[in-house]
């Protein structure tokens, strides 16, 4: 039984680089009871994957709304980054990714995301 609720569309626009998109409209979502709104203007590449896994583990896919919560949460810092990786795996869960597919990516978060969160915490500091 699905726990997530998502609004609708993802909508969003290709940034010249060719690999990210910009949301252009808001994407609000509850993922097990937890309301997360994901502003218009957020980037993503939706799932930060290394290219020779693409073939297994593609950028986008099924899983691709629970990425965009899980570069949001990152992006944001209104949780833990123990936290936000949970919720990006409840979320693949909610949405049908097959388990061995919603592990591998939970455990790359939780052991290379590291990197992006400390990016992400130092760009808050100097703003």
């Amino acid at each position: 039984m699905s726990t997530i609720e998502l609004n609708g569309t993802l909508r969003f626009e290709l940034l010249p680089d060719g690999r990210r998109v910009r949301l252009t409209r808001i994407y609000r979502v509850a993922v097990r009871g937890i309301m997360i709104g994901i502003p218009v203007g957020c980037v993503t590449d939706f799932a930060s994957i290394p290219r020779f896994l693409w073939r297994i583990l593609p950028p986008w896919d099924q899983h691709a709304p629970a990425a965009v919560i899980h570069d949001w949460l990152y992006q944001s810092g209104i949780m833990t980054r123990a936290e936000t990786d949970l919720v990006f795996l409840w979320a693949m869960e909610d949405l049908g990714v097959a388990a061995w597919k919603r592990l591998a990516m939970y455990w790359g978060v939780r052991l290379g995301g590291w990197v992006a969160w400390s990016n992400y915490r130092k760009a808050k500091k100097q703003t």
